[in-house]
């Protein structure tokens, strides 16, 4: 906890440390967490070092700021979650997240890591459009998502190629002044969506 950079309701998030590689390479080579990622072959630890370190470097406009979910019970790294390709001129950027812990997924972490995200994202950084992006099949990432205030906004049909088929992907994105009336309903109901 002494490196927790925003804490949620039932999460805190804190910078990447050196210590949490094991973890990542767990969580992305575990069919059940990786199912629903763009990443299809086999994460090496040499491959999620350089990952982390890009992510990682600080800098007053950075690329991606990368964050470790952890549960405020345990402080237990239970995924992750952060800002890609940040785009400092249209204030943009994309959003990624993962709960890893299988046993951790469904509890509402990843909401509640999500929202205080876009909060920094948005009343912080100055954000203007946050997009993400999911598998159209993933139900319960777009449910997620648009709990979140995100709208659909785009399908890409037969966009990834993926276990024999075409998949198709969708795009989402949260703008700063509509999310602002769905923090107020996220406080007003007790942290929950």
């Amino acid at each position: 906890m002494k490196d927790t950079f925003i804490v949620g309701h039932s999460v805190h998030l804190r910078p990447v440390r050196e210590s949490d590689l094991p973890y990542f390479v767990q969580w992305v080579n575990d069919p059940d967490v990786r199912k629903y990622m763009l990443t299809r072959s086999p994460m090496t630890e040499m491959a999620e070092k350089e990952w982390i370190a890009k992510g990682a470097r600080s800098s007053r406009f950075p690329e991606s700021v990368l964050l470790v979910i952890e549960t405020k019970e345990s402080e237990k790294p239970i995924g992750t979650i952060g800002l890609h390709n940040i785009n400092w001129i249209d204030r943009c950027a994309t959003t990624g997240s993962m709960i890893g812990e299988v046993s951790e997924q469904g509890k509402g972490y990843a909401t509640d890591a999500k929202m205080h995200v876009l909060k920094y994202a948005f009343d912080v950084l100055g954000m203007h459009k946050i997009i993400s992006l999911a598998y159209a099949k993933n139900e319960r990432s777009l449910a997620y998502s648009e709990r979140c205030g995100y709208e659909r906004e785009a399908l890409f049909r037969e966009e990834v190629f993926l276990d024999g088929k075409w998949e198709d992907i969708v795009r989402l994105a949260c703008f700063a002044e509509p999310w602002k009336e769905q923090w107020k309903h996220y406080v007003r109901s007790g942290f929950r969506l």
